[in-house]
């Protein structure tokens, strides 16, 4: 079922609490998520806890009818399956709040504006959600076409719209997505913002930016020292193999093999960690290898930084000292093999593909290896 990033929630519930709607199109049911926190936010927390006393009207549209489950009736009133341009061109319904929760980009740019205009004509307030620029890319999921990602937006695409809030986000890897709230009325006469109620609003806003400032200040502090204890292990690794006497130090190399699996889709090798047990890291940044191999930023990494080839014949090399290396690499549908290579000899071939993604150590005793 279609999903999306958390770190907007609580911005988005105080918004529907304050638009207080009757009545709720959710574009784009997917999980639910939309349909569940109106009927939480706008009924339960208004003391209507029995199922029989809600009457905020929720309506959604799910175009893929397979993300439909039994629990989403408990919480839509009526859930319309069919597609959202569909929808729209025949509707004569109007609505207090129509929600497009991580919706446009699954359309066309001319076909998304023609929704949002639609939206504005059918409802008092249009609330979306929408990552921003590139590095989105998405294809079909589970089976289900309207998953892909057709179109790239911009805070700049919005402008031309009535907009009476709007708010930047980050996910959890540091894309940008924005919520932003629309409406035809004016600021000062619409119930959003009676005058009795700016004071209150200003109040916390100052508030949030306060706790935005402590909580930036906050991780600023982390971030350096993060940074001067993962420099302190990898120089700490650097200089004991450094200053090893020669008898202690094993030399490494890593290969992409052509013993390719029949099932894999290709020949990738991503590394992202090489430890023993007497070095907790290696800069990857620093080991040598040849040009098929590039270097990423990956927050999955231990030392932030993995390797990735996919080129047969790919090889890295490395000195390490210790008795165990352990490698960590990502094992998915397109790896392929790698052979470890102590002093010139192979020691070890393993197979890498995995129908799954996950990650695996790749551990070797090097004093029991001649």
């Amino acid at each position: 079922m279609g999903t999306s990033n958390w770190q907007n929630v609580s911005y988005c519930i105080e918004m529907i609490r304050r638009i207080k709607p009757e009545s709720i199109l959710d574009v784009g049911v997917g999980f639910g998520r939309w349909g569940i926190i109106c009927r939480e936010f706008l009924d339960v927390w208004n003391g209507k806890v029995e199922r029989g006393t809600w009457d905020t009207r929720i309506e959604g549209i799910e175009a893929f009818s397979a993300n439909i489950d039994e629990y989403h009736k408990n919480f839509y009133t009526k859930i319309w399956e069919i597609d959202a341009s569909d929808y729209f061109s025949s509707c004569k319904e109007k609505y207090n709040l129509i929600i497009f929760g991580d919706v446009l980009e699954h359309f066309y740019k001319d076909e998304g504006n023609k929704l949002l205009n639609m939206a504005l004509e059918m409802s008092d307030y249009v609330m979306i959600n929408i990552p921003l620029g590139e590095n989105w890319e998405q294809g079909d999921l589970y089976g289900n076409k309207y998953e892909e990602h057709k179109s790239e937006w911009y805070v700049e695409d919005f402008e031309k719209y009535p907009i009476i809030r709007k708010r930047l986000f980050r996910d959890y890897i540091g894309r940008e997505f924005a919520t932003i709230l629309l409406s035809k009325n004016s600021i000062i006469s619409n119930q959003l913002l009676k005058q009795t109620q700016i004071d209150n609003e200003m109040h916390m806003i100052q508030q949030e930016m306060n706790e935005i400032t402590e909580y930036y200040n906050l991780l600023k502090k982390k971030k350096t020292e993060s940074e001067h204890t993962l420099e302190t292990i990898l120089t700490e690794g650097e200089n004991k193999i450094l200053n090893a006497a020669a008898n202690e130090k094993v030399l490494i190399k890593v290969r992409i093999g052509n013993n390719i699996n029949k099932n894999s889709n290709g020949n990738e090798v991503w590394i992202y960690h090489i430890t023993s047990d007497e070095i907790p890291a290696i800069d990857l940044n620093k080991i040598k290898r040849d040009d098929k191999w590039i270097t990423r930023m990956d927050q999955s990494a231990p030392t932030g930084t993995c390797l990735i080839a996919s080129e047969i014949g790919a090889e890295l090399q490395f000195e390490i000292v210790g008795e165990t290396l352990k490698l960590k690499c990502l094992s998915h549908p397109w790896s392929g093999n790698i052979e470890i290579v102590k002093n010139d000899e192979v020691v070890l071939k393993v197979d890498l593909y995995s129908a799954n993604q996950k990650k695996i150590d790749i551990i070797i005793n090097l004093k029991g290896v001649d």
